[in-house]
């Protein structure tokens, strides 16, 4: 993936600073174009995020309940303001994850990896303590990260057997591929790789 998501993302950050402070609501004319860019950011880097975007209301139930030419006299400033300042929460949540996948680029090319380690290189380094990072910044109950945190160190100590079995390690990539598509791409290879280096 091309990184030109660094300035795209930089760009709707700087803009959310001046929203903050000229803004009177979410009808000023500034506001729909800003929306428009970083509704396209999550939907082009973070697709699984916008979810949590669109509840983002920028405005309050007070602002909302009034007719259209009401809500143009309406000081929503507090409001929109806290809404603001979640958006750009979660784009920089955005920003932070493309960070670090961006850093586990392999530094070396195919050709110059032993054999056997081509299609896990490929896509990156990873392992199962990224797979931990992940877990921690997921959006889950107390419960589902236990579960998830648990699942990672089963198989991990699955994978540390000098034999270790094929239905143990399937179960955890079946849970993976329910569980969240990002933490799945990321984790699944690393998984297999260290499986297949034990056949």
């Amino acid at each position: 993936m091309s990184e030109e998501w660094r300035e795209v993302i930089g760009n709707i950050l700087r803009e959310a600073r001046s929203l903050r402070e000229q803004c009177l609501n979410r009808n000023d004319e500034l506001f729909a174009p800003w929306h428009d860019k970083i509704r396209n950011a999550v939907i082009q880097y973070a697709p699984v995020k916008l979810p949590a975007f669109e509840e983002i209301r920028f405005a309050s139930d007070y602002f909302l309940s009034k007719s259209a030419e009401e809500q143009d006299e309406i000081n929503d400033r507090i409001a929109l303001v806290s809404d603001l300042d979640a958006a750009v929460q979660l784009l920089k949540d955005i920003l932070d994850a493309l960070e670090s996948k961006a850093r586990r680029k392999p530094k070396v090319s195919p050709a110059e990896l032993p054999p056997g380690t081509i299609a896990a290189q490929d896509i990156g380094p990873v392992s199962l303590a990224r797979a931990r990072e992940q877990a921690a910044a997921l959006s889950l109950s107390r419960r589902d990260r236990e579960e998830l945190l648990g699942e990672i160190g089963r198989v991990e100590r699955e994978l540390s057997k000098p034999d270790p079995g094929w239905d143990a390690v399937k179960r955890t990539v079946k849970y993976l591929l329910d569980l969240d598509r990002e933490l799945a791409l990321d984790t699944i290879p690393a998984i297999l790789s260290l499986f297949a280096r034990k056949k």
